[in-house]
C-alpha cells in the first residue's frame, strides 16, 4: 500500500482510473534504503529483509491458492478484496496478509508508528447532481468523509444513495480496501521528504545535472532515485525476492 500511495500521486489516469507507468511510478520511487544494497541482506537488516521475503511469499501463495480454488483472475479476485459485501473466510485472510505485508514494509523504513488498520473508502463519488439527498447525506458527500472502518457502515451509506436515487443498483461505487486519508498523507509526505533526500544526495555526488553527463561519459551512469543499482537488485540472487517485496511496497 505504501507504493500504491506514490504511485496514485504521480500516475497518469484515463476515464478515472489510475494508470501505472514505470517511469513516473517505479523509477523514482524511494525504496527502503535496507533494500538498495545486497549487503543489506546482512546483519544487522537481514531481519527486516527477511521478514519482507517471508510475508511476500507467503501473500503471493496463498492468493496463488485462492485464485485456483475460485478459479478467478487477479481482476476479479482484487474487485472482491475490496468490496465491502465479500466476507469469504479466503478474501478476509487475503486482507490480513495484506496489513502484514503493509506492516513489514513499513518496520523497513523505520516507520513503525504508522498504524496500518484499514476500511473501506471512495476516492471518487458520482453522483445524479438531479437527486435531493438529505441535508446531512449530502454534507457528508460535500465534505469528502467517505471512508468507513466497518464494512456494514459502508453498505448503510451505499444504500442509502440507492434509496434515494443518486446512484442505480447496477453500478458499484469504486470502494477501495485502504489506509484513511490522514494515514495515506502522513505516509505520502514522509516519502516525498525521502525522495528529496535522496534527490539532495545525488546533486551532492554530481549525480543530477551537468555532473551526472559527466560521469556518464567517465563510465558510470547516473542511478535512479529509488531503484538498486546492479549490484544490490535482489532478484539476481533470489528470482522471487524482488516480486515478492514489491507487493509490500
Amino acid at each position: 500500500m505504501i507504493h500504491e500511495i506514490l504511485s496514485i500521486r504521480f500516475g497518469k489516469t484515463q476515464d478515472e482510473r489510475h494508470v501505472y507507468g514505470q517511469e513516473d511510478c517505479f523509477e523514482t520511487f524511494p525504496f527502503p534504503d535496507n533494500l538498495l544494497d545486497i549487503a543489506a541482506f546482512s546483519h544487522p537488516f537481514q531481519g527486516q529483509c527477511q521478514a519482507l521475503k517471508v510475508i511476500g511469499e507467503h501473500y503471493y501463495q496463498f492468493r496463488a491458492e485462492l485464485m485456483v480454488a475460485s478459479d478467478e483472475g487477479l481482476t476479479y479476485t482484487y474487485n472482491r478484496f475490496h468490496d465491502p459485501t465479500e466476507t469469504s473466510p479466503g478474501l478476509l485472510e487475503l486482507r490480513r496478509l495484506h496489513g502484514e505485508m503493509d506492516q513489514a514494509a513499513l518496520n523497513a523504513y523505520g516507520w513503525s508508528d504508522v498504524p496500518t488498520a484499514c476500511g473501506f473508502g471512495l476516492d471518487y463519488l458520482d453522483t445524479d447532481e438531479d437527486i435531493q439527498l438529505p441535508e446531512e447525506l449530502q454534507e457528508r458527500i460535500d465534505s469528502g468523509e467517505l471512508f468507513f472502518w466497518d464494512a456494514g457502515d459502508a453498505l448503510d451509506f451505499q444504500g442509502q444513495l440507492e434509496a434515494y436515487g443518486a446512484i442505480t443498483g447496477r453500478r458499484k461505487l469504486p470502494w477501495r480496501y485502504r489506509w484513511p486519508e490522514a494515514v495515506r498523507d502522513d505516509v505520502l509526505a514522509r516519502l516525498l521528504a525521502l525522495n528529496a533526500e535522496r534527490y539532495a544526495q545525488e546533486v551532492a555526488l554530481g549525480l543530477q545535472g551537468k555532473g551526472a553527463k559527466k560521469a556518464a561519459s567517465a563510465g558510470g551512469a547516473a542511478k535512479r532515485r529509488g531503484r538498486p543499482g546492479k549490484a544490490g537488485q535482489l532478484g539476481e540472487t533470489e528470482p522471487m525476492q524482488t516480486e515478492q517485496i514489491g507487493l509490500a511496497l
